[in-house]
């Protein structure tokens, strides 16, 4: 399994929906408590469970591992392996990842690290247009950058698909993900 973790607006998902036309990786969708963002979809992207049900699932054991950020759950249900034929590639927060590679044995952790401050603060700004739900994202990139040491690679990025460009290819080679074809700009 591959668990790709970084601070909220790096890119996590357009990676993940770049490398999700391989047929070398498959998908595990983890759970949360948040309710979707327009351009997201129940069972793809995550599965959207209220929090009442959540926390019924931690209570009767159906989590194989959970956490609570950013006011809402998230985590990954407990037969979330079962029927991945392909390599498992995910996302989540980063000390729930640590947790995750000391329960699946051969576990990968990628972290993409946001190279520019601003650049990533506009992202922020754009996104969560609300004052405390961008402090509350500004405060989580701390804690999700104060473990980055602690994870397999550490990519540096400006955005997710720059995590699929070299020098970067070659890791994701080692790890057997078959890569979408480079995208060249036509002049």
């Amino acid at each position: 399994m591959i668990v790709i973790s970084g601070p909220s607006s790096v890119g996590k998902n357009t990676l993940l929906s770049a490398l999700g036309g391989s047929n070398s990786v498959s998908f595990i969708v983890p759970s949360t408590s948040r309710p979707p963002r327009i351009e997201e979809r129940s069972g793809t992207d995550y599965e959207f469970v209220d929090r009442s049900q959540f926390q019924s699932g931690i209570i009767d054991g159906l989590f194989f591992d959970w956490d609570y950020a950013l006011n809402n759950y998230y985590g990954f249900r407990t037969n979330v392996l079962e029927g991945v034929g392909a390599i498992g590639i995910t996302h989540a927060l980063a000390r729930m990842a640590l947790r995750m590679r000391t329960r699946v044995p051969g576990t990968t952790l990628v972290f993409l690290h946001p190279t520019n401050e601003s650049e990533h603060e506009a992202r922020l700004r754009e996104r969560f247009p609300d004052p405390y739900e961008r402090e509350m994202r500004t405060r989580h990139w701390h804690e999700e950058l104060a473990q980055e040491s602690l994870f397999d690679y550490i990519l540096p990025v400006t955005g997710g698909l720059e995590a699929l460009s070299d020098p970067f290819r070659t890791i994701w080679q080692r790890l057997g993900v078959e890569l979408p074809p480079e995208r060249r700009s036509v002049p």
